[in-house]
């Protein structure tokens, strides 16, 4: 309410209330397990200095998150309309901080004429414990979340960054059945400080992120993506997105998350 009371004050009410000084990105910076967080002023999103990394999917075994690149080809198939698979990393050798937009770019195949999917960010501690916050709709809230329905997969290239893929949604542009098709997925910025030891997990399905268990009780049963779903029988008919998807990893299909991380040594001013 302060912030919001300075920032009408100022443009409305025509206070020299010094807004107009102030950073233009303010970052609050989140940690696991709590609800403190430490307020970071910054002049330039994403933030200077930022280290874009990519995490390699690996369709071999279980499915890994990895920060190499496979060597081998491999693909690892789900039924779209169940929880997906879940990739994960190793635990994290130092603690990461993790504070930008992002994006998964990945090679993708279907036995239908078109899929959605539903990407979703977590963390998980070394006991195995995920990481969630209070959201807006659900009060056990994954990392990140992003959507795209692959015949909507064109990008505007002038728009569109490394970082922010920029879809036209103007031509729907359907599937060839097991053709693969490269996609880039925009997922929510996200701003989260990680223990060592901790590890990332990327959840893709083609439903919405459903966390296993019962659901919580809030103003509506819930299992991590609130109340608003995708789940309209006339927008998603079964024989078009009931369908088998398949996540194509290694040299030729180096399908991947960009992270934005941030170094300890920054200057952020």
């Amino acid at each position: 309410m302060e912030l919001q009371k300075r920032f009408f004050d100022y443009y409305l009410k025509g206070e020299k209330n010094g807004w107009n000084k102030e950073p233009r990105v303010w970052v609050n910076l989140r940690r696991p397990f709590t609800d403190d967080v430490e307020l970071r002023k910054e002049s330039e999103w994403p933030l200077k200095g930022t280290k874009w990394t990519k995490l390699f999917l690996d369709a071999g075994g279980k499915g890994k998150l990895d920060w190499k690149a496979p060597k081998a080809k491999r693909g690892k198939e789900f039924r779209a309309l169940t929880r997906g698979i879940t990739w994960r990393t190793a635990p994290l050798e130092r603690e990461t901080e993790i504070t930008g937009p992002m994006v998964a770019k990945l090679y993708v195949s279907s036995t239908t004429e078109d899929c959605d999917l539903f990407v979703t960010m977590q963390a998980f501690s070394d006991k195995g414990r995920e990481v969630h916050f209070q959201g807006t709709v659900d009060p056990k809230t994954p990392l990140a979340q992003g959507w795209l329905r692959v015949s909507h997969r064109k990008l505007d290239e002038e728009k569109s960054e490394p970082w922010r893929p920029y879809h036209t949604h103007d031509d729907k542009q359907m599937l060839i059945p097991g053709e693969i098709y490269e996609v880039d997925v925009e997922i929510w910025p996200q701003c989260i400080v990680l223990p060592k030891g901790f590890q990332i997990a990327l959840n893709i399905s083609g439903q919405d992120f459903d966390r296993p268990g019962p659901a919580v009780d809030a103003y509506v049963p819930s299992r991590g993506s609130g109340v608003f779903l995708h789940d309209h029988p006339t927008d998603r008919p079964k024989e078009i997105f009931g369908g088998k998807t398949t996540i194509h990893t290694g040299p030729k299909h180096p399908s991947h998350l960009l992270l934005p991380i941030i170094p300890k040594n920054r200057k952020s001013m």
